[in-house]
């Protein structure tokens, strides 16, 4: 290729401030050029920077203290210990996971979450660019063309480099300036040749349309606003989820502890089979209470067979519920069933008209409905302003320095005008359904918003109804535990003394199972119950300690 230099003999030498004003301009280009773009990684961690500072702000205001939000799984997440543990040593024992474990796994894995975490991160990057488009804006354009004749060498080089900067303020007018450079090279002659600069400025600024902060920073204050939302979105959401995690833990320690009665029950109806049989031998019972405890025991053990087979196949789900790898043998801490068995009820400390103020007050859905409903009122406002014409005021100053003489400006290259554009009101049928419209989105996010509103007062009084409920279940289970236990001891003093029939212990052994199961189940359905209701009046705390309740002065965002 061909390469102009001013070394070459058979082209003219150009003057000193030629070559220099070239290298120049030249060299800034290229400074600017290199300083102006940042490699990928820069790039990606200026964005990160900016939507986990914002995330972390709103997350703050909301009362949160959950882990920093970070949109890809981070490299050290347990799930993927686990997973490669397992491919690369393969599993010699049991995987045994508390509450807060399933909950940190859940975390992690669940792709509902993922998605979660990805949406709200978009979100805090639109904010970005809103604030972005509303700021001091600078830009830098320019360019450079060597042209000449075909077949002969190059003739002229051009060049220019113009930084400057727009900004819209909040009353709508638009400013836009900028200060540049241009070079005219003639490469055949020393003369005609050398650098001018020029500078521009203009402002807009609408009087009737488009004017005032409502209309002009909306697009700020709905992206900020739609931040806030999808805060509260993924603050709940992470609630729903700890729940579900925490309703699959509690009912397959539920199963394991019926499996456990099942197993006691089968080892109790075996010995009765074993003790019936030497007194039939005997001759002191008859065979028929011998098939009656052997075909109770046949059931028993089939009932064990059945739970087991349940418990496997939920853990199982469970695992692949968190993310675990299909065939990790993992086994529940039982702890969290023994504490609730050793400590009780937990009370609610809400009653229905507390738990209903609670509610209406924090449930952050329905903090976003109404939200959403100030919105599209605003809506309303803003199309209406579409309604009236534009007037705009323009002003505009600017000036282009002689040729060779780049910072010498005269009353001659400086010049200046003042205008004013209108666009009257004839024919604004679009705007008036943009308008209409929007009165009728108001309507209908009120009666969505009113809709809310009952859903969540049906909702905490069913569940108020239904812990109350519960805990009385409690009661009645553990009494009829109680008295089963009681049951059986007396028939078997009653059945050692002759004064009872097999029977009578192969019923009281089952209902004292029945009771067991009975009292398990009403324990878990309560609190599973007391978490729902912390989870609906927005009081469910998810932390690294496990599930707890929240102070009821937290989340003000």
């Amino acid at each position: 290729m061909f390469r102009p230099s001013t070394l070459d003999p058979r082209l003219p030498q150009r003057s000193s401030l030629g070559g220099f004003s070239l290298r120049v301009s030249l060299s800034l280009v290229a400074a600017l050029t290199v300083a102006g773009c940042l490699s990928l990684e820069a790039q990606k961690a200026a964005a990160d920077a900016e939507v986990y500072a914002l995330v972390a702000d709103r997350r703050a205001r909301l009362g949160s203290s959950a882990e920093p939000l970070v949109v890809e799984p981070p490299a050290d997440a347990m799930a993927v210990r686990l997973r490669a543990q397992l491919v690369s040593e393969g599993q010699t024992e049991l995987l045994v996971l508390d509450l807060v474990d399933c909950l940190r796994l859940a975390s992690e894995t669940n792709r509902a979450y993922q998605a979660m975490r990805e949406s709200l991160y978009l979100t805090a990057l639109d904010v970005t660019l809103e604030r972005f488009l509303l700021g001091w804006r600078p830009f830098v354009d320019g360019g450079a063309t060597i042209s000449g004749d075909l077949g002969d060498n190059p003739q002229t080089l051009t060049g220019d480099f113009t930084p400057g900067f727009t900004r819209i303020l909040g009353s709508g007018a638009q400013i836009v300036g900028n200060l540049g450079a241009g070079l005219f090279e003639n490469l055949l002659s020393s003369e005609g040749g050398g650098l001018t600069t020029n500078f521009a400025l203009s402002v807009t600024q609408p009087l009737l349309q488009g004017a005032g902060s409502l209309v002009t920073i909306e697009s700020l204050r709905q992206s900020e606003r739609n931040l806030v939302y999808s805060v509260r979105n993924f603050e709940r959401f992470r609630r729903t989820l700890a729940f579900d995690v925490a309703e699959l833990y509690y009912r397959i320690l539920q199963v394991e502890e019926n499996l456990a009665n099942a197993q006691a029950n089968a080892d109790s109806l075996r010995a009765v089979t074993a003790r019936n049989e030497a007194l039939a031998r005997a001759g002191r019972l008859r065979d028929i209470q011998v098939d009656q405890a052997r075909q109770d025991e046949f059931n028993a053990v089939s009932s064990v067979i059945n739970a087991r087979q349940s418990l496997q196949g939920q853990v199982d789900n469970f695992a692949l519920f968190l993310g675990l790898p299909v065939g990790t043998a993992i086994e529940l801490d039982k702890s969290a069933l023994d504490r609730l068995t050793a400590t009780g009820l937990q009370e609610a400390e809400l009653d229905e008209a507390g738990a209903l103020a609670v509610a209406l007050e924090r449930r952050l859905d329905l903090r976003t409905a109404r939200d959403q409903l100030v919105d599209a009122r605003r809506q309303v406002e803003i199309a209406a302003n579409g309604l009236q014409g534009f007037v705009g005021l323009t002003s505009n100053i600017g000036g282009v320095s002689d040729l060779a003489q780049p910072f010498d400006y005269t009353n001659d290259n400086i010049n200046w005008s003042l205008g004013l554009d209108f666009d009257l009101p004839v024919a604004r049928l679009p705007q008036r359904n943009l308008w209409r419209a929007a009165l009728i989105g108001v309507q209908a996010t009120a009666r969505s918003t009113e809709l809310l509103e009952d859903q969540v007062r049906t909702q905490i009084r069913n569940a108020v109804r239904e812990l109350n409920a519960r805990r009385q279940d409690y009661q009645i289970q553990d009494d009829a535990v109680r008295l089963s236990e009681r049951r059986v001891e007396s028939v078997q003093l009653f059945l050692e003394a002759g004064e009872a029939q097999t029977r009578d212990l192969l019923e009281a052994q089952e209902a004292l199972v029945q009771a067991q199961n009975a009292r398990v189940e009403a324990l878990v359905d309560y609190r599973l119950g007391l978490l729902a209701l912390w989870r609906d009046t927005e009081l469910l705390a998810v932390a690294d300690s496990g599930l707890s309740r929240l102070p009821e002065d937290t989340d003000r965002l």
